[in-house]
């Protein structure tokens, strides 16, 4: 009978092919995540420079723009409120001032973009306080002019007519008063003490009486 032969190494074992086996782990993206967040956050300053570049080149135009009106309303050689003087500075600072509103609302009505509108306002808003500050100052100064221009006028009428009514003791006496009237009423309003007030009366007595005589 045949012999059938044996073997003592190692076998091989056959097993099932299974299906592939795949890592759930996939390549890190977190460096290009970052990448694009900052190149985006770099793009978006450069958008918000370029337009806060625009809306103040904008702010800084229309300033400019109220800056030479102001300035040609003020000191126009023709024009100008400070060529007045006197009774014809009389409202000045009211009168400015609607000049300006006009031209401020001009102005605005060529700004679309209500950022640059509302930081021109501002400016203006400050312009116009200043603007107030001066010509109340100016006005006030003016009208003591006019006053100062009424005062002497009135004083000089008085003395002329007491000099004319020299006969009428009557006469003379009422425009004595009227000229002591008048003295105290411009010491009073320029605020003068009642030292000097006595003074300056006694020198348009004795100036009066000067008159009378000659």
């Amino acid at each position: 009978m045949a012999k059938i032969p044996t073997y003592n190494g190692r076998q091989v074992e056959s097993r099932p092919l299974g299906a592939p086996q795949f890592s759930g782990t996939g390549p890190d993206a977190s460096g290009l995540v970052r990448g694009l967040a900052q190149a985006e956050a770099g793009v978006i300053r450069l958008i918000e420079k370029s337009r806060e570049e625009s809306e103040s080149a904008q702010t800084k135009e229309a300033a400019l723009i109220y800056d030479q009106f102001e300035q040609d309303l003020k000191y126009n050689p023709e024009t100008g409120l400070y060529k007045r003087r006197g009774k014809g500075a009389r409202d000045i600072t009211n009168q400015g001032f609607s000049a300006l509103d006009k031209k401020f609302a001009e102005i605005t009505a060529g700004i679309k973009n209500e950022r640059v509108r509302r930081r021109f306002t501002e400016y203006r808003n400050g312009r116009r306080e200043s603007f107030g500050r001066e010509f109340n100052r100016y006005e006030f100064e003016q009208n003591e002019v006019y006053n100062d221009q009424v005062d002497d006028g009135l004083l000089v009428t008085a003395m002329q007519g007491a000099a004319l009514a020299y006969k009428d003791a009557g006469k003379v006496s009422e425009y004595q008063a009227l000229v002591q009237s008048l003295v105290r009423s411009k010491a009073q309003r320029k605020g003068l003490p009642d030292e000097l007030t006595q003074m300056q009366v006694l020198k348009s007595n004795s100036a009066l009486v000067s008159n009378v005589i000659q």
